[in-house]
């Protein structure tokens, strides 16, 4: 954020580093389940502490929430769930959906009861295909040697874009899955969304 404000005369986005699983281990997949409420605290308890505390917009047409790996994952459920509060979106090497294990059964045991309809409902797949999103935008970065995880973001993509949802796809050359494809992401997606937002031309 130094670096960013440091190149554009000062100006930075507001931005609110914020944990929504309670613990190291923790998992809530950012979403009300049986683990926890966390999408009703990332998407009502958050906004209002931010309104209250902070000097930020109350219109939040210029919001964004984003992340890396499990960070990612989160921005697009969030922001395919409440695109009102999330209308931007910068997924890192993010995952098609929530996960607990590679055992989508397990996941969806340990989070819904086994109830397979209500995990799906929440997925971001889900949630593409059934409503509109003509006012939302999505920054997708993947590095270009994640085998896993980039193919999985090119699904998100053509659903996002089918959504109605302005979508800007980017790979990382010679990256994988990693923290420094995420730091080339960040900075170029930053980039980008300065110019939607208002802080940048």
């Amino acid at each position: 954020m130094n670096k960013f404000a440091h190149s554009h005369h000062g100006l930075a986005p507001v931005v609110v580093v914020v944990d929504p699983n309670g613990s190291q281990n923790g998992n809530t997949m950012c979403m009300d389940s049986q683990i926890a409420k966390a999408g009703t605290y990332l998407s009502v308890d958050v906004p209002k502490w931010m309104k209250t505390n902070l000097d930020v917009q109350a219109d939040t047409s210029r919001w964004a929430f984003g992340g890396f790996s499990f960070g990612g994952t989160c921005a697009i459920r969030l922001g395919t769930e409440q695109p009102a509060i999330y209308p931007n979106i910068l997924d890192l090497s993010g995952q098609l959906e929530p996960a607990l294990t590679a055992n989508r059964t397990v996941t969806i045991q340990h989070s819904f009861g086994g109830n397979t309809a209500a995990f799906d409902a929440k997925t971001p797949l889900a949630l593409l295909s059934r409503n509109k999103y003509d006012h939302s935008f999505a920054y997708l970065s993947v590095g270009a040697d994640d085998y896993h995880y980039g193919p999985e973001m090119g699904t998100l993509s053509a659903a996002a874009k089918a959504a109605g949802m302005i979508v800007v796809d980017a790979k990382v050359a010679g990256m994988g899955h990693s923290w420094k494809a995420a730091k080339v992401g960040l900075a170029d997606g930053l980039e980008v969304l300065s110019k939607r937002m208002g802080l940048a031309r």
